[in-house]
């Protein structure tokens, strides 16, 4: 079985939800999680996340001495640009894997061997392509693919000297998946997630919102370490597995009976311990919507005042 470790630096406060991220992380026995924070709060971390405490002004030294231009550093949400050069700078850690990656911990992860097989990870030098989660195979050439010129550009070292946020890790123009196509290199990027739409309410997968039928309101059973999407189709209960929901920027209910459940409902907006059947007729009250969603009401404001904040 091929190796993975998923690198994860964060500073700052954990989240209120990443007790249900390491459960998470707990039933994916075979694969690691490196995370590097300054958060010393005693979780109860499963044998497979690695922790080391540092500060993010270490961290930030370590980028730092491996360029040999200055990096503009100057935030850990900065931090998302430098993803792609994990490989590089965590190569220590890393050394006995034979793929790496990085993950956001806003996650809850279903069985990822039941998508990431040896037999795909043969195939694939780069796999998947958002920020959310992506994996690389561990080569001196693949880590080091970042650094090579896009129309006939370093563009790492203006991404990486640039203190404003520029996606390099995933779609932004000349990006890392641009890169990977300029070179003709082919990476697996299937939609095996659900990349939950932060301007509803309800649970509406992101990358299915043009495609009709598709991205109709869903919730999530979590049970016993497989994720399954469940979804409204006319009057049909639609079914998928997928390998982890991303629920940016919601602010999650949790009991601290869904910290150790074996079995839980992910619905706008909580972790729900459950025990029911999986019929429409039993599921049929957890699939909730509302005409505003507050939530992004706040969020929007909240991002306007900050803008308005850097023009005065």
């Amino acid at each position: 079985m091929k190796s993975i470790g998923l690198v994860i630096p964060y500073f700052g406060r954990l989240p209120g939800n990443f007790p249900v991220w390491l459960q998470s992380c707990a039933a994916n026995p075979s694969v690691d999680w490196l995370l590097f924070t300054d958060d010393q709060t005693g979780f109860a971390y499963p044998p497979n996340v690695q922790v080391q405490y540092l500060t993010f002004a270490e961290l930030k030294g370590r980028i730092q001495d491996l360029y040999d231009f200055p990096v503009a550093l100057s935030s850990a949400y900065k931090l998302c640009d430098f993803k792609v050069a994990y490989g590089e700078i965590f190569a220590a850690e890393l050394a006995n894997y034979d793929f790496w990656g990085f993950c956001d911990v806003d996650l809850v992860f279903g069985n990822l061997r039941h998508f990431l097989t040896d037999s795909l990870l043969d195939q694939y030098d780069k796999v998947l392509s958002r920020g959310h989660l992506s994996l690389f195979r561990n080569t001196v050439e693949n880590n080091a693919r970042y650094r090579s010129r896009i129309h006939g550009r370093e563009r790492y070292k203006e991404v990486f000297g640039n203190p404003e946020s520029c996606a390099f890790d995933e779609w932004s123009k000349e990006g890392i998946n641009e890169i990977y196509i300029d070179q003709g290199i082919p990476f697996y990027d299937e939609l095996i997630f659900a990349d939950i739409y932060i301007a509803r309410y309800g649970f509406y997968p992101y990358q299915l919102l043009k495609q009709k039928g598709l991205s109709q309101n869903s919730i999530f059973l979590w049970d016993h370490g497989c994720l399954t999407r469940f979804f409204r189709f006319d009057t049909q209960l639609g079914v998928d597995e997928v390998i982890y929901v991303h629920l940016q920027k919601r602010q999650m209910e949790i009991p601290v009976q869904a910290w150790t459940a074996e079995r839980f409902l992910v619905i706008p907006n909580r972790y729900l311990p459950y025990a029911g059947a999986t019929e429409l007729a039993d599921l049929q009250p957890f699939f909730q919507d509302r005409i505003i969603y507050w939530g992004f009401v706040r969020l929007s404001w909240k991002h306007l005042l900050k803008k308005f904040r850097k023009w005065i």
